[in-house]
Parts: structure tokens; C-alpha cells; sequence
């Protein structure tokens, strides 16, 4: 099983990832990295509806967090991995969440409302 394998078993098949990065780590370009991989693995896959690529920003220290929906990760399970990508709750739309990468639709299908 490869890389990807990891991220995609029937029981992580609906299950959100998220690749933590500190304020220095974008400073350094590792969110720029990691986006520009992303966008490629997703431009080869013709952004199929659903994946997408998702971006918080955290006031409290400054990180960022790239989220990546279910449906990117078959696509992009390697790369997530290799930036240290864990398991995390579907964002919420009233949460600081941005679309970096997909078709704008998929906003209201993939992210949950606010409380």
C-alpha cells in the first residue's frame, strides 16, 4: 500500500486532514510549498468536485492551518502526509476558513455551518 494508502482505508474515507503550520514555517515558504503541490496533484485530477484544499488562519498564535476535504485526499494523501497532515473535525464556515484550492461550489457542500 502506498503513502496515500494510509490516509484513505474505508474508515477514514469521510475524515478531513489538516497540516498544522506555525508562523514560521509560512514565513519560510512551507505553506507556499505545500499549496503549489497541492494545486498540481489537483490540476492533474481535474479538481474533481469535492476535493479541495482549504486554508484557517489562527489569531491565537498565528498559524496557519491547511485543511484538505475527503475527497482530495485519494489524490493528495502522499503530500498531505509527507507535511505531517492528522486527522481533524470537517471546518466550519464561520470559522476564518478560506478555499485555496476546488470549485467555489463545493464551499457550501463541504463546509459545515457555525453554531
Amino acid at each position: 500500500m502506498g503513502v496515500a494508502g494510509k490516509l484513505t482505508t474505508p474508515e477514514t474515507a469521510m475524515t478531513w486532514y489538516a497540516v498544522h503550520l506555525t508562523n514560521d514555517a509560512v514565513l519560510s515558504g512551507r505553506e507556499r510549498a505545500l499549496t503549489e503541490s497541492l494545486d498540481r496533484l489537483l490540476m492533474g485530477a481535474r479538481f474533481p468536485r469535492g476535493a479541495a484544499v482549504f486554508s484557517r488562519y489562527n489569531m491565537e498564535d498565528s498559524s496557519t492551518d491547511i485543511l484538505i476535504s475527503p475527497a482530495a485526499v485519494p489524490i493528495c494523501g502522499a503530500v498531505a502526509q509527507a507535511f505531517g497532515a492528522v486527522p481533524c473535525e470537517p471546518p466550519q464556515k464561520a470559522k476564518g476558513v478560506a478555499l485555496l484550492l476546488g470549485d467555489q461550489r463545493d464551499i457550501d457542500a463541504l463546509l459545515k455551518n457555525a453554531p
